[in-house]
């Protein structure tokens, strides 16, 4: 029969040996899930160079050019919203001529 001072350092042992073990275990993991990433990033970068290389891609990045040219040409300095507004008569028999004058309230 084992004395408690044995059975002390046998429970001792466990729990020592488990501890390293879920240490092990726990940078096996880690390395493991690296590993994994690194792996996922590479077939990232070859599908996205697959995509690049295909008529589909190209067909995107000259459709993304396009846009991008008649976003940057578009807008030439003129504002963005224009209101051409001639001669308004209203019920009362007033007439303005601006839509500043409706606006502002400017008869």
């Amino acid at each position: 029969m084992q004395s408690a001072k044995e059975s002390r350092n046998v429970t001792a042992a466990v729990s020592e040996w488990t501890a390293e073990y879920k240490r092990m275990s726990k940078e096996e993991a880690r390395l493991a899930s690296e590993e994994a990433r690194a792996k996922a990033a590479e077939a990232a970068q070859k599908r996205q160079e697959q995509f690049e290389n295909s008529a589909a891609g190209r067909a995107a990045r000259a459709h993304q050019q396009a846009m991008a040219k008649k976003t940057a040409s578009s807008n030439k300095g003129e504002p963005v919203l224009k209101v051409q507004c001639s001669l308004i008569k209203l019920e009362n028999g007033l007439r303005l001529d601006s839509l500043d004058q409706l606006l502002l309230g400017v008869r």
